[in-house]
């Protein structure tokens, strides 16, 4: 008896609206790739954590030949405190800024008023992508500012470090994607933040403005008496400006302020949303009452720094979150602020339809 060819294996007997035609899209490879389905489309995504590249090998001859991209820069440092042990009080840094934030999803870059970018044209050949690292935390006392964090990049699409905070001597926070956080000691006095969508220390060849992609960081105020007493502000996110310190517990210190909130992007699926490029938190300052830190929240920055172990809390990996700011402490000695967050780009394209 000759065989029965019946069922679906060789794709006859099956209704042709529903056949899954074979993936057609661009062939690339680098990073990790992986594949989703979204709203009858199917497509394929590359994730990178480090730099490396993209190696396309072929364009599509079926479906644009297209894509996505997200590209966030390395979160900035947060300062540490420059109280040191032995003195009446304590001082709270900065938070750091979180990188920038650029893409061509809908939620669109960071900062004020955004619009998706539009998407970008790939051909077959090697494309450089750059993952900036995240800024170095600012010891205390060092006198120093956190470190910028490095820029990330894919094809045109460059986003900046961002800003380390400042360690409050006085000094404004430092400018990058999203600007660092403010700090300052003088009483009844107060320092900026960095400013956002501002070119990172770390990437000297660019001219100073940069395209839309974060925010400012906030205001730090020193509260007094005399010039042991401060708190530090939030670094500036994707998504929102960093919180200003909180200048009303006169007169024994203050409490920090937030991070930025950062952005969620869903170019890994629906099912797969990243929480990106938060500002770092501002360090508390440490007092009788023990006065608090403030949060990096959900985004990737770091927690600003808790009495009496006032160290600020390093950023989450791979978000371009900003370190925290660190919070002194009088008889604990000097505490660091935390690092800033290594960047993330993704790049994603159409492979196949789905089936209707």
């Amino acid at each position: 008896m000759a065989p029965v060819f019946t069922g679906n294996w060789f794709n006859f007997g099956r209704n042709p609206a529903t056949a899954l035609p074979p993936d057609d899209g661009i062939q690339a490879t680098g990073g990790t790739r992986t594949t989703y389905t979204h709203s009858g489309t199917k497509y394929a995504a590359h994730a990178f954590t480090a730099s490396g590249s993209l190696n396309v090998s072929a364009a599509s001859n079926s479906y644009p030949n297209q894509c996505d991209f997200l590209v966030v820069g390395g979160g900035g440092g947060g300062a540490g405190d420059n109280i040191g042990s032995g003195a009446p009080s304590g001082r709270g840094a900065g938070g750091g800024g979180g990188g920038g934030y650029r893409t061509s999803m809908p939620e669109g870059p960071g900062g004020p008023s955004p619009t998706a970018e539009g998407k970008l044209t790939l051909a077959a050949g090697s494309y450089t992508v750059t993952v900036g690292e995240g800024g170095d935390a600012s010891p205390g006392p060092s006198g120093l500012d956190g470190s910028d964090g490095g820029y990330s990049e894919f094809s045109t699409i460059r986003s900046q470090g961002g800003g380390g905070g400042s360690y409050n001597g006085p000094s404004t926070g430092r400018n990058g994607g999203s600007g660092g956080g403010g700090a300052n000691y003088d009483p009844g006095t107060s320092s900026t933040g960095g400013e956002g969508n501002r070119t990172a220390s770390t990437d000297p060849t660019n001219p100073a403005a940069a395209p839309n992609q974060g925010y400012d960081g906030g205001t730090g105020y020193g509260t007094g008496p005399g010039n042991n007493n401060a708190n530090g502000a939030g670094g500036g996110g994707a998504g929102a400006a960093g919180a200003n310190g909180d200048p009303t517990s006169q007169p024994w210190g203050t409490n920090g302020g937030n991070g930025g909130k950062g952005k969620t992007s869903v170019i890994l699926g629906p099912t797969n949303a990243k929480l990106l490029a938060g500002g770092g938190a501002g360090g508390g300052c440490p007092t009788g009452n023990q006065d608090t830190p403030g949060s990096g929240g959900p985004y990737g920055g770091g927690t600003g720094g808790q009495p009496p172990a006032g160290s600020g809390g390093a950023a989450t990996a791979n978000t371009g979150g900003g370190g925290g700011g660190g919070g002194g402490n009088w008889n604990e000695g000097n505490r660091p602020g935390g690092p800033g967050g290594d960047g993330y780009v993704v790049v994603r394209y159409i492979i196949a339809p789905t089936a209707s």
